[in-house]
């Protein structure tokens, strides 16, 4: 197995290509990947992981002698999983239309 298929294997959004997820995926083309990227890598993925870094940061905080300030912190990971979001965005949207260009046999 080459990279290429490694990749669409475990980073594709779908990996079946029923009408289903023709339509699906179909639409989000549509939208287009600036819009992906950022409701699903940013606003999804990026948000998640925000919070659960802000969980265990709060968490560890507690039990430390803390000399970064809150703030600080949280623009650091705002910037960070924003970032984080954003390649996430790209690497499944990536994935996934070569996954379709490829079941439609034009990848």
């Amino acid at each position: 197995m080459n990279i290429k298929a490694l990749y669409i294997k475990h980073c594709s959004l779908y990996t079946r290509w029923d009408d289903k997820e023709i339509y699906q995926w179909e639409s989000r083309r549509v939208k287009g990947k600036l819009m992906y990227i950022c409701v699903s890598g940013i606003g999804w993925y990026g948000c998640i992981l925000f919070f659960g870094i802000m969980l265990a940061t709060f968490h560890l905080a507690g039990q430390s002698d803390n000399s970064v300030t809150m703030d600080r912190l949280i623009l650091t990971n705002i910037a960070l999983c924003s970032l984080s979001g954003m390649i996430f965005g790209l690497v499944t949207w990536h994935a996934t239309e070569y996954s379709y260009l490829h079941h439609r046999g034009d990848g």
